[in-house]
């Protein structure tokens, strides 16, 4: 089963603010995959395995 995870969450494993966890998402390149949930005032999560990628390759990019 994959874990949603929520902004709150994703701030903390990155340890960082979750205005900066926002800030990532609206990257022009490789952005943070968060989806919203919900249709007028949704929530956004980021799926675990996403975001373990996505540290991937950002920690393959600064190789």
């Amino acid at each position: 089963m994959t874990i949603a995870l929520t902004v709150k969450q994703v701030a903390e494993r990155l340890a960082t603010s979750e205005a900066s966890v926002y800030k990532l998402a609206d990257r022009k390149r490789d952005p943070l995959p968060l989806y919203k949930l919900g249709e007028i005032r949704g929530v956004l999560r980021i799926d675990e395995p996403d975001l373990e990628a996505w540290i991937q390759r950002r920690k393959e990019e600064k190789r």
